[in-house]
């Protein structure tokens, strides 16, 4: 019988990405494990994580080989000179390793296994090409033994993309319309700076003509895949799988190099600190949030003791179900008397379909130990900061 436990919530502190670099650009220098490392030591640095208490980082990567084998998202946060206590793992879901990897650092998070999880993926497709992995060349034999095709069709994504294209009426003009929206939509972005925030820049070797290093080297900031285009001249475009297709070459995915990482934490109320919400350092609305978050927490911690349970609506909700509610007392960009009804209104929600007497009152506390802090709050802080 599946559990009726609720999962825990999962906060995405951070997130950081390396500039998308072009087929033999820029990036085209970088072995894949330091330029995963660069982003790893940005988002360490940036999210104010302590690294030592990172639990499991788990990674993204299709071509997992050459320089991209031997566990990859292992070799990168080791190459960052991060902790050797930290597990990791590198998956492949073909193109959708990234976003397996990230469904996985969360599931982790919310069923409770670990507290804090990195996770990230990388593909350096200048050095390892697409279907490395797979080549004949590599003397190994193929992926696909002969009892799959007395079961499925093998074919290739282009060709499903086609099949998708054509079941739902997609047009070659749709495609490339999409395609320039992309493009110019990218570009603006760019212009605007609305990526430098995301990015870590990487200082790369430059190549020679021989592809060996000159010594020389370039700090890459910005994506270099964005480029400046034309519904005509994408229309000149021949399609790469039906001779009458409606995906090309300027309409679908580059070959590119690049990564991104996120790091992502359990809402309770002790990681919850990890973001600064209760430390004095960070404010809201001009409050020092030690004015009201600690007699807040002081309130809750009194109501139920660590590692007690109560029974709300066949779900079991833990002390760390008050602390979330507790990250609502001082919402950023509301007042504080409406982040305070918040969080009570949040605690009469927590009442049982059927009555519960000792629940009811444990709940009333909590009310009753929410206008307390309301009243600590006002007599913290200045007048002038009402």
């Amino acid at each position: 019988m599946a559990s009726q436990e609720r999962a825990r919530e999962v906060v995405i502190v951070e997130a950081t990405r390396t500039p998308v670099g072009r087929r033999n650009g820029s990036l085209a220098g970088v072995h894949p494990a330091d330029l995963l490392s660069t982003a790893l030591s940005a988002l360490i640095s940036r999210s104010g994580v302590d690294p030592a208490e990172v639990e499991q980082v788990v990674g993204g990567c299709v071509s997992q080989v050459g320089e991209q084998s031997f566990n990859i998202t292992r070799t990168a946060w080791l190459s960052a000179g991060l902790p050797l206590t930290t597990a990791a793992t590198s998956v492949d879901t073909q193109c959708g390793s990234s976003q397996q990897a990230t469904g996985l650092a969360y599931s982790l998070i919310a069923s409770g296994v670990v507290d804090i999880a990195v996770a990230c993926g990388v593909e350096a497709m200048s050095r390892v090409p697409i279907g490395s992995n797979s080549s004949r060349k590599l003397g190994l034999g193929v992926p696909i033994p002969k009892d799959y095709f007395e079961h499925y069709e093998f074919t290739s994504q282009f060709e499903g993309a086609e099949r998708i294209a054509e079941r739902w009426g997609i047009t070659r003009d749709d495609t490339d319309r999409l395609g320039l929206s992309s493009q110019e939509r990218a570009a603006t972005a760019r212009a605007e700076g609305r990526f430098d925030p995301q990015i870590a820049p990487v200082v790369a070797p430059v190549l020679g003509e021989d592809g060996e290093s000159t010594g020389e080297t370039v700090t890459l900031g910005h994506d270099e895949g964005i480029r400046d285009t034309s519904l005509e001249r994408l229309a000149s475009l021949k399609p790469v799988a039906r001779e009458n297709g409606v995906h090309t070459a300027g309409n679908s995915s580059q070959i590119s190099d690049g990564d991104t990482v996120v790091v992502s934490l359990a809402g309770t109320t002790e990681r919850v600190r990890l973001l600064g919400i209760d430390t004095p350092e960070v404010a809201r609305d001009g409050l020092p949030a030690e004015c009201g978050a600690d007699l807040a927490s002081e309130a809750l911690s009194a109501i139920l003791p660590i590692g007690s349970t109560v029974s709300l609506r066949r779900e079991v909700v833990a002390r760390d179900h008050y602390g979330r509610l507790l990250a609502h007392v001082l919402p950023a960009g509301s007042n504080r008397p409406s982040g305070l009804t918040m969080a009570e209104r949040g605690f009469a929600r927590a009442l049982p379909i059927e009555p519960n007497t000792a629940l009811a009152e444990s709940i009333e506390r909590a009310v009753s130990s929410a206008m307390a802090a309301r009243r600590g709050i006002w007599a913290l802080c200045p007048t002038s900061d009402r």
